[in-house]
């Protein structure tokens, strides 16, 4: 993969991910996520399969995950303290749904 073009926080998440080493990450496990770090995800989206983040609706910075979302990369999303009408339909429970 040659050396990894980024710095400071971006650097760091490439060496918790193995990147930076001999061993690529995708040879010991294969999806490699990364948690959270909302303000660098542009950046690190093509060294890790999936991404988790915490209260992106809470801090209204859900859409910084596009580029998780745009390479067809799946993001999973948590909210602690909020009424999940706000963001989630109601469930449809009519018979074809069951």
């Amino acid at each position: 993969m040659g050396p990894f073009p980024l710095g400071g926080v971006q650097r760091r998440g490439a060496e918790i991910a193995g990147l930076t080493g001999p061993i690529q990450a995708w040879a010991l496990w294969p999806l490699g996520g990364l948690k959270n770090s909302i303000t660098e995800i542009a950046e690190l989206e093509p060294y890790f399969d999936w991404a988790l983040n915490e209260e992106c609706f809470q801090y209204d910075e859900c859409e910084l995950l596009q580029p998780f979302i745009a390479a067809g990369k799946a993001v999973l999303q948590v909210e602690y303290a909020r009424d999940t009408a706000r963001f989630c339909p109601p469930p449809d429970n009519s018979a074809s749904h069951r």
